[in-house]
């Protein structure tokens, strides 16, 4: 990884950071209130919180919050590998989603 993705990788793990780039960025993402959790050029672990603004009426996750946090997670991933490479453009062609269970409670990591 050069200098600027490391730089780059810093910041999108940074608290404060992460959240001023997704308020002027990705408003969206920042009232989901995604985090992520682990970054690296090989993954990234992305946390939605399980909470009002998430919530549909059937008290599950909406499918456009667990989408938009997908897509931050590889978004990143993309980011983190064309970082100190000049202007470049990124495009979604393609979106497969395999949800095994209905998220309805947060989960606890240990």
């Amino acid at each position: 990884m050069n200098t600027q993705a490391k730089k780059l990788q810093e910041q999108l793990l940074s608290y404060f950071k992460f959240k001023l780039y997704t308020l002027l960025k990705l408003p969206s993402v920042f009232l989901w209130g995604v985090s992520i959790r682990a970054l690296d050029r090989e993954h990234c672990e992305v946390v939605i919180p399980f909470k009002y603004l998430n919530k549909n009426p059937f008290k599950s996750i909406y499918f456009a919050a667990l989408a938009g946090a997908a897509e931050l997670s590889t978004g990143a991933l993309a980011l983190l590998a064309t970082a100190g490479i000049g202007k470049t453009s990124m495009l979604v062609t393609s979106f497969k989603a395999d949800y095994s269970k209905k998220a309805t409670r947060p989960r606890v990591f240990f």
